[in-house]
């Protein structure tokens, strides 16, 4: 407990794995993550096959972990807010660490990814990449978080991880078989908020919106474009949310592609 001052909510959001809050750990400001009962389940395996191993500076690991009155504490170095708050922000013409550099960001998390699901020997599986799961710390990296729905590749994976528009549809339709390809996904659909600043699938109407896994995996739905977005940048969102497997491209073609732009 020493030198652990737990504070108000974050801005971030719970998730299903705990709560986050501000706080100071050895009188710095950091962000604080307090687990519930299923995310106290999770943290052993978190550990061993995430935080154990060597990382991107932006993928988001832990300074430390407490114990408080029989709670479980994550101390993680301070983020200011979720890339969706940022991009709401930004479309709102709120105040934001920085102006949005669309293709900057869209690479940083790609080069983040290219070295998380096993590009260096890694092998992992994010599974719960989104807007929600990317943080900004406040000297402007674009942070990996949400790891507790990660883990180690396996020929036969867990069915059913999550059920959101950035799910893959082949973890939607509860095949068990899926692979890195999901990950890309995820990021497809990320790409496609850089480009309309706005959340997926919000053009759409209200019964879309209900039956939306539905739409996803049985008739290709898939999150609108701008008018006005690039050529180059509309194929590649495409080809990461292609409803086959390996019509997708690994990270390391995306982070190819970006930076030829």
């Amino acid at each position: 407990m020493s030198g652990l001052t737990l504070g108000a909510p974050h801005n971030i959001p719970q998730d299903t794995h705990g709560e986050y809050f501000d706080g100071t750990y050895e009188g710095r400001p950091a962000l604080l993550y307090l687990l519930n009962e299923r995310g106290v389940r999770y943290l052993p395996r978190v550990q061993t096959e995430v935080w154990n191993r060597r990382q991107p500076p932006n993928i988001l690991c832990p300074i430390t972990v407490e114990s408080v009155n029989g709670r479980t504490i994550v101390v993680y170095p301070l983020m200011l807010y979720t890339l969706q708050e940022y991009l709401r922000r930004v479309n709102g013409q709120e105040p934001v660490h920085a102006p949005l550099n669309r293709n900057l960001v869209a690479l940083n998390i790609a080069i983040a990814m290219v070295e998380f699901v096993g590009h260096d020997g890694n092998g992992l599986l994010h599974r719960n990449l989104s807007s929600k799961t990317i943080f900004v710390s406040p000297e402007g990296l674009f942070v990996v978080g949400g790891l507790f729905s990660s883990r180690d590749y396996d020929n036969v994976m867990t069915a059913n991880v999550s059920a959101d528009p950035w799910t893959a549809p082949e973890i939607l339709s509860g095949h068990r078989d899926y692979d890195w390809a999901c990950d890309v996904y995820s990021y497809g659909i990320i790409l496609s908020e850089l480009d309309t600043l706005r959340l997926p699938y919000t053009d759409k109407d209200a019964y879309i919106r209900r039956n939306l896994g539905v739409q996803i995996v049985n008739d290709d739905m898939r999150p609108s474009l701008s008018d006005d977005c690039d050529g180059w940048y509309e194929d590649l969102v495409v080809n990461c949310v292609a409803a086959n497997l390996g019509d997708r491209p690994c990270f390391v073609d995306i982070v190819t592609e970006l930076q030829s732009h």
